[in-house]
């Protein structure tokens, strides 16, 4: 399987015409794809797995997006938080678990106005 080359007509057509065996194949090249990332390969199959478990708990495809979506703006807010903070040091050693997590009502700075973004 070319990992390197994303045909969407076949993914779609595979989609619409047996359900089935477009998540098995779908499965199959997203484990190829996770194991030729050398560098990151463990944190894609973490995230890879959050993202099986936020399907299988999800009733259909939509909430399944709806899902996820809300997973990666939190990700997105507890990291922009972080980069207005500490700069992208802190972004650094939050990913390492170095920096506890905050709320943005909590750290921005009551000079700025970036925290009236996420409230």
């Amino acid at each position: 399987m070319d990992t390197n080359h994303f045909d969407f007509d076949y993914w779609s057509s595979l989609n619409k015409n047996n359900r089935s065996l477009f998540e098995k194949e779908r499965s199959k090249w997203i484990r190829e794809l996770i194991s030729n990332a050398h560098g990151s390969r463990r944190r894609l199959e973490g995230l890879q797995f959050k993202i099986d478990l936020e399907r299988e708990k999800s009733k259909n495809p939509m909430a399944a997006c709806v899902r996820l979506s809300n997973l990666m703006m939190a990700k997105f807010h507890s990291e922009f938080v972080t980069v207005i903070n500490h700069g992208s040091k802190g972004l650094n050693k939050q990913s390492n678990n170095d920096a506890p997590q905050q709320k943005a009502s909590e750290t921005v700075s009551a000079n700025t106005n970036v925290h009236y973004l996420f409230e």
